[in-house]
């Protein structure tokens, strides 16, 4: 026969349980504190940004790189242009802005990105030669995170020019690809 304390203790051991997650009960020494609510209010799921929180901590979006049009003023100011190929978007004109120039010296292709007139240098060329340049070319900004890859077709001669009257300019820059058909034209 089973002793009156051990069953006691049974049951004690099977109810601590349902004691412990039940509701606080009102004659609990916690029930004056707040207590959560079934169902979070809207302000509660939605996260509110911290007045003190810093820049450093606020995360960034990295930006498609835009390729803008550049004047020759700007490109003048960067130390760049004279002979060279110069690039504008398909079905524009060349006082509507270039998008690309490539000089005749080393590191001397420009293109604006993003606001800003970013320097690169050749890295490969393949193709005919016209006027320091040639049919497939690469390039790599000076600070190696942009790579451009131009691929032209050549058109009539002019006076010491040539038109380029197709092509295509394609920019990467991480997992970013932007690819652009162009026309323009070379010489001095």
């Amino acid at each position: 026969m089973m002793s009156k304390r051990w069953i006691l203790g049974a049951i004690a051991l099977l109810i601590t349980p349902l004691v412990a997650c039940s509701p606080q009960s009102p004659t609990d020494t916690t029930a004056n504190s707040p207590r959560p609510s079934p169902s979070p209010s809207p302000e509660a799921t939605s996260p509110t940004p911290s007045p003190s929180a810093s820049p450093e901590s606020t995360p960034t979006i990295a930006l498609q790189p835009q390729i803008q049009t550049f004047t020759t003023d700007e490109l003048f100011k960067v130390k760049g242009g004279g002979c060279g190929m110069s690039l504008w978007r398909k079905g524009n004109e060349a006082k509507q802005g270039f998008i690309f120039f490539n000089g005749v010296e080393e590191k001397s292709m420009w293109m604006k990105i993003n606001g800003k007139m970013t320097q690169f240098r050749r890295t490969a060329a393949t193709g005919q030669d016209f006027y320091g340049q040639k049919a497939t070319q690469s390039f790599l900004s000076l600070d190696g995170l942009t790579q451009v890859d131009v691929t032209v077709q050549t058109g009539e001669k002019g006076y010491e020019s040539l038109s380029i009257p197709d092509g295509t300019l394609k920019l990467r820059q991480g997992i970013s690809l932007d690819q652009v058909s162009v026309q323009g034209d070379a010489g001095c």
